[in-house]
Order: C-alpha cells, then sequence, then structure tokens
C-alpha cells in the first residue's frame, strides 16, 4: 500500500518499467486495472466468479472454475515465471531494525519470500513507523500481537525463528505457541543513494 500511496508503480511505468504485484488481492486489482478497495482486503469487491474471468481474460487460462484453490494455483505459476526473471525486488516491511539494518516481512502467501531472496536487488519502501531501535525489539512486535490472538490453538504465523537475541530463546517459547516460519528477515550492505 506504501507504493500506492507514492504512486511507485505509475512513476515506473512511465519510465518503462513493469511493475508486478505479488500479493494475491494486489495482483487481481492490477489485472483488472483496479484500484484497491480496502487497506486489508484490497480486492474485496470482487468475488471468485470475477477472479476466474479475470484471469481467464488476462492470463490466458480456460474452463477455470470458481473454488479458492485452483484460482491461487493460477496465481503462483504466473507469478513464479516472473520471479524467476526479474532483477529487482520491492518489497515493503513490517519492522526494520536499526542497530543491525535487517528487514523484517512477515506475509502469509510465500510472495514475501520470492520478492526479497531471489531478485539481486531489494528495495524496501516503508515508513520511519516501522522503524525499531533494537534487534530485542523485533520479538516483542512479531510475536506480542499472536499472544493476544484468539486463535492460540493454531500455529503462529509470524516471524519463525525469530527469539530473544541475547538468549537464544525460541519465538514458540516466548508465546506458548507452534512457530511456523513464514518470514524473511534479511540484511545487506546500506548503499549510498
Amino acid at each position: 500500500m506504501t507504493t500506492d500511496e507514492i504512486g511507485l508503480n505509475d512513476h515506473l511505468a512511465e519510465r518503462g518499467i513493469v511493475a508486478h504485484e505479488t500479493d494475491l488481492a494486489e495482483l487481481i486489482v492490477q489485472l483488472a486495472g483496479d484500484r484497491p478497495s480496502h487497506i486489508l482486503v484490497p480486492a474485496i469487491h470482487r468475488n471468485r466468479s470475477d477472479i476466474r474471468d479475470l484471469f481467464e481474460a488476462k492470463l490466458g487460462e480456460r474452463n477455470l472454475g470458481t473454488e479458492a484453490a485452483e484460482l491461487t494455483a493460477v496465481a503462483r505459476r504466473h507469478l513464479q515465471e516472473r520471479f524467476l526473471r526479474v532483477r529487482v525486488g520491492v518489497s515493503g516491511a513490517n519492522f526494520t531494525v536499526a542497530d543491525t539494518g535487517a528487514v523484517c516481512v512477515v506475509e502469509s502467501e510465500g510472495n514475501g519470500r520470492m520478492c526479497t531472496t531471489l531478485p539481486h536487488t531489494v528495495i524496501t519502501v516503508m515508513g520511519i513507523e516501522k522503524v525499531l531501535a533494537r534487534f530485542a525489539d523485533l520479538v516483542a512486535c512479531a510475536v506480542a500481537p499472536a499472544i493476544l490472538d484468539r486463535r492460540a490453538h493454531e500455529p503462529l504465523h509470524v516471524a519463525g525463528g525469530i527469539g530473544d537475541a541475547r538468549s537464544r530463546t525460541p519465538s514458540a517459547a516466548l508465546c506458548g505457541r507452534p512457530v511456523v516460519c513464514r518470514t524473511s528477515t534479511y540484511r545487506g550492505e546500506l548503499a549510498e543513494a
């Protein structure tokens, strides 16, 4: 959503650069030439029949059903081809850490990991409010919301592998729930702009 706010895709398009949205809902909005209808669920105004018709028209698919799993599989195939060819990935961030330069991307679709690990160059677009002072703060910020989650019986889909950096306490011990790795935390050299 931050890239929408700053008009990044339009700016790139004016210079002949095609940006491919990788979030499923954002991809639907992009393929439809539409605008997001909700900050958390950008394609909530589209039903599965709309999405099927859109994928058939824009992705060349034929005879699709309206099952979510089938539509998601089509989007994954479409995106995987692009992930393997791109040289630059642009990602948002849930948190960044000032003392280490780490960037934490919490996601559930796999697109965050693909955007931050496959391209040669990764650009992170985020607001200053996402910067944490210390790596230890990342544990509290990533795990605390899950502790309050009413679905405490489900695996925790946040910062897998992140624990207290000083004591090496795994995240699961901090929140009492199994942790599933769905997060990319990456660190790279800082480049002069």
